[in-house]
């Protein structure tokens, strides 16, 4: 590969003999030529003030200087891109109607600043995972990166609709299962709960002993929701269905001839079974002998 092009006056035309040159061309006063490395080095030796430069380099300067700017507005561009991506620059809720301080408050704090911009200081899916614990009361809550824009999901829980009915029947409101204790509504009796508090099964977290709050004697039904967050472990067997392809080993050999790229066959004696073809005759791919 020719990677140099040199410059010579006349008077040394003589020292390129047995050079490896190419492209020699003669101008009014000097000769130019193209050469490899090599060839390069012996003509420095013997040649003062000898004018050359790489050829590629010298391509790749002339492009950078000829699209200097367009290639500096390209990796502007590009590295606005990549910014916007990764950067912050407002929290948006979906619908309106939906906008919660805290939840913009929890945001902001995972938000850190460089310059005039902002970026998440942690992942978001972690972020996801610690929304939904912390704002548990919603039905659901998310969010999404959408550009520049933290896009906020909410779904809030459909109102509490406690039918009020009370057929003077006096009881306690009793946990079914253990659990934490993440929500309740209470119209009617003495809340003995707390939220975030952990209960066990049995016990009770809403009363109508009135006898809480007064000295006398006096039940009541109590009325309300409580909503508890609960871990089960459950052992889930599946059934696996094995599909197994057994050979018999019984085969059965047949002629197939093809007229014009049809194939008369046969049908096969065998319900699932696998094919083989081999081709005996062809004629010019008109007429056609195969055994199977």
């Amino acid at each position: 590969m020719k990677e140099y092009k040199v410059t010579i006056s006349k008077e040394d035309l003589s020292k390129i003999n047995r050079k490896n040159i190419s492209h020699l061309r003669k101008h009014e006063d000097y000769y130019t030529f193209y050469t490899d490395a090599e060839s390069l080095n012996k003509l420095t030796q013997e040649i003062e003030n000898l004018h050359y430069y790489n050829v590629l380099q010298h391509k790749t300067k002339n492009i950078l200087k000829k699209h200097l700017i367009t290639l500096i507005s390209l990796f502007i561009l590009v590295l606005l891109l990549i910014n916007q991506s990764l950067s912050v620059k407002e929290i948006k809720f979906i619908n309106y109607n939906t906008y919660d301080e805290e939840v913009e408050t929890f945001l902001l704090e995972r938000l850190k600043k460089r310059g005039p911009f902002y970026y998440l200081n942690e992942n978001l899916n972690q972020i996801n995972h610690d929304l939904k614990i912390k704002f548990y009361n919603y039905e659901w809550i998310s969010v999404s990166k959408n550009g520049a824009y933290l896009e906020v999901d909410i779904k809030k829980l459909d109102k509490l609709d406690e039918p009020d009915i009370d057929d003077k029947t006096p009881g306690n409101y009793v946990a079914t299962k253990d659990a934490i204790i993440r929500l309740y509504h209470v119209k009617k009796g003495v809340v003995l709960i707390r939220q975030s508090q952990s209960v066990s099964k049995g016990d009770i977290l809403i009363t109508g002993n009135l006898k809480h709050w007064i000295d006398g004697v006096e039940y009541i039904r109590p009325q309300g929701i409580v909503i508890g967050e609960v871990l089960e472990y459950q052992n889930i067997k599946v059934k696996k269905k094995e599909v197994a392809v057994i050979k018999t080993g019984k085969v059965k050999s047949k002629n197939v001839i093809s007229l014009f790229g049809y194939s008369f066959k046969s049908k096969s004696p065998f319900v699932d079974c696998e094919e083989k073809e081999v081709e005996v005759l062809n004629l010019f791919n008109f007429l056609k002998f195969k055994k199977k």
